[in-house]
């Protein structure tokens, strides 16, 4: 396909569903940026999303013409790749992760017909056995048990001194908790956002016993 006609297709792609893109961003110093991994980023951008919202900033006031102008382009797509593939460009692979175990039937079957990895060293972690309590997973109907459960838990584990780190799906289900009866009945609740500063801090601070941290589901990775 002629690559004018493909990214010309993005556009309209991209202009149609504009309204729906939900990525949150911000704007800092007359530029736009997306929050990655708690950090403000202005490099980033999701190609002609991030252009048509150039567009609307600049007409809200936020973003100067020249600014905007600069973030205005047809973006041609000159190739891509899997980096997955890389893999099968090296004569000798080495690798270290600590899930080989945890591997399906399939998984363990890619890794060795596609990557040729068939021999493998399994040694004990260095930080013991695991100390991971698996509890129950409580279905619930209703916004107001869900809430009634999260506190009965996030009490539960205060009174053994265990800190509580309690994941939302976003932060305006997060803020529905915080704000409701239930979470406003809880003392000493942290609430980090997105747009926190010093997230590491509250990180350090959510570890520690009898500490309870409400947290979108964006910190609830790795």
């Amino acid at each position: 396909r002629p690559l004018l006609l493909d990214a010309f297709l993005q556009i309209t792609d991209a202009a149609v569903t504009f309204d729906s893109f939900k990525q949150r961003y911000e704007v800092r110093g007359g530029r736009i940026g997306y929050i990655l991994h708690g950090a403000f980023s202005a490099r980033t951008s999701h190609k002609y999303y991030t252009a048509f919202t150039y567009i609307l900033e600049h007409s809200r006031g936020a973003i100067s013409t020249s600014t905007m102008e600069e973030n205005l382009a047809i973006q041609i797509s000159c190739g891509n790749f899997a980096y997955a593939q890389l893999l099968q460009s090296f004569d000798s692979i080495l690798g270290v992760t600590g899930t080989l175990s945890t591997l399906s039937a399939k998984e363990r079957s890619i890794i060795e017909t596609e990557f040729k990895l068939r021999e493998f060293t399994y040694m004990p972690s260095a930080f013991g056995d695991s100390q991971l309590e698996c509890k129950r997973i409580l279905l619930t109907s209703g916004r107001e048990r869900h809430f009634q459960a999260i506190k009965k838990t996030i009490l539960d584990m205060k009174r053994r001194n265990r800190p509580t780190l309690v994941y939302f799906q976003d932060e305006e289900a997060m803020d529905a908790f915080a704000n409701s009866d239930y979470g406003r009945q809880l003392a000493k609740v942290a609430v980090v956002r997105e747009s926190s500063r010093h997230v590491s801090h509250h990180v350090e601070e959510a570890v520690k016993p009898g500490m309870v941290t409400l947290f979108p589901s964006f910190f609830g990775r790795g």
